[in-house]
């Protein structure tokens, strides 16, 4: 009896070193990619994260999903369309801090699309006007778009 007791907690020991271990690998992979996003000029590619990514757990530290990073590697090596499914997954994880509005409306600048741009951005400035990243986002769409008076009204709406 004592013995086929041990015997079935076995697996389940080697499933909580495995998730310990995946865990472990995926913290020391996000704190690399954290240290690289903070450089002005990038040393890792999309190809490099990829790598060092394995999907769990999902989201990182702050609550942004992982995907996030993929997309702003890919915006670095002007890769759109496969930026834009990172998106639509990395909004389907958190959809509460519009940060998948926020890139949407990054990669619609970019390809010059200036309407998809504008209700993206927009859209991610109403949902989490505090943030200084989605403001800029939005102004520089403003500015492209030379709309002055939602230029006033968005200056109106930042503390």
């Amino acid at each position: 009896m004592k013995q086929k007791f041990k015997i079935f907690y076995l697996p389940l020991v080697f499933t909580i070193i495995f998730i310990s271990f995946l865990s472990f690998r995926s913290s020391n992979a996000h704190f690399e990619i954290l240290i690289d996003l903070k450089r002005s000029k990038k040393s890792l590619t999309y190809s490099q994260i990829e790598k060092m990514l394995n999907g769990y757990p999902n989201i990182n530290q702050a609550s942004l999903p992982i995907d996030v990073w993929r997309v702003q590697y890919l915006l670095n090596e002007s890769k759109y369309d496969l930026a834009k499914s990172f998106v639509k997954s990395a909004a389907k994880v958190n959809p509460h801090v519009y940060v998948s509005e926020y890139l949407q409306g990054l990669i619609f600048y970019n390809e010059g699309k200036l309407d998809s741009a504008f209700y993206y951005s927009k859209k991610a400035f109403e949902g989490w006007p505090k943030n200084i990243q989605h403001y800029n986002s939005y102004v520089d769409v403003l500015e492209a778009k030379q709309d002055s008076s939602s230029l006033i009204k968005a200056y109106a709406l930042l503390d």
